[in-house]
C-alpha cells in the first residue's frame, strides 16, 4: 500500500532527498506469527518508495526496512532505479504478535539512518548507510507491504505510519 493524497487513485510522491533537508519516516507494526520457522514464507516492507505496484518485487527508488522470506533479521535498504545498497542485519527482528517501532532518517543527500525499538520513545540507531550513490533521488511516498504464502492466515497490523520532511 502507498499513501495517497487524493483519496486512493494516485500514490503520493511528495518526499525527495534534498541537500540540507531531513526526511523522517516512522512505523509501528506487528505480525501475529513472525517466528523464523512459521514466517519463512513471508515478507514485510515499510518505508518510502517511488510510486510502484510491486514493492516486494522491486527496488525502484526506496528507503526501507525489510524482512525477507526466510530471513531471521531485518535489513535497511536504499535504492535508486533498482540498484540497491543493503545494510547489515539490523539489531532487532520481529517477534510473534509484538509491536516493533522502526524509523528511517534521510539526512539530506549524505546518509540514511535506520532506527528500531518497541516504541517511538525508545528507538535507537541500528545502522547508518553512507553510500550516497544509492540515496533515492525521485519523489517518494509513504509505503508498506506484507506478503505471505503460508497456508494459514498471518496478519500484519500497522499501528502508525508517519513521514515528514523539513523545509528550509
Amino acid at each position: 500500500m502507498q499513501w495517497s493524497k487524493d483519496g486512493g487513485t494516485t500514490a503520493s510522491d511528495i518526499f525527495k532527498a534534498t541537500a540540507g533537508q531531513m526526511i523522517l519516516a516512522f512505523f509501528r507494526y506487528k505480525v501475529d506469527n513472525s517466528s523464523t520457522d512459521a514466517h519463512t514464507k513471508s515478507d514485510t516492507w515499510v518505508g518510502l518508495s517511488s510510486p510502484d505496484t510491486g514493492l516486494l518485487a522491486s527496488d525502484a527508488d526506496v528507503a526501507a526496512i525489510i524482512k525477507l522470506s526466510g530471513a531471521a533479521t531485518m535489513i535497511g535498504s536504499i535504492a535508486v532505479g533498482g540498484t540497491a545498497t543493503d545494510t547489515a542485519a539490523l539489531a532487532s527482528s520481529l517477534v510473534d504478535n509484538t509491536y516493533i517501532a522502526v524509523g528511517i532518517r534521510i539526512n539530506g543527500v549524505t546518509s540514511i539512518e535506520f532506527w528500531q525499538g518497541t516504541t517511538f520513545a525508545n528507538m535507537t540507531r541500528s545502522a547508518t548507510q553512507t553510500t550516497v550513490t544509492n540515496i533515492p533521488t525521485a519523489g517518494m511516498g509513504l509505503s508498506w507491504a506484507f506478503n505471505t504464502s503460508e497456508a494459514v492466515a498471518i496478519d500484519f497490523y500497522l499501528q502508525h505510519a508517519i513521514a515528514i520532511q523539513e523545509a528550509l
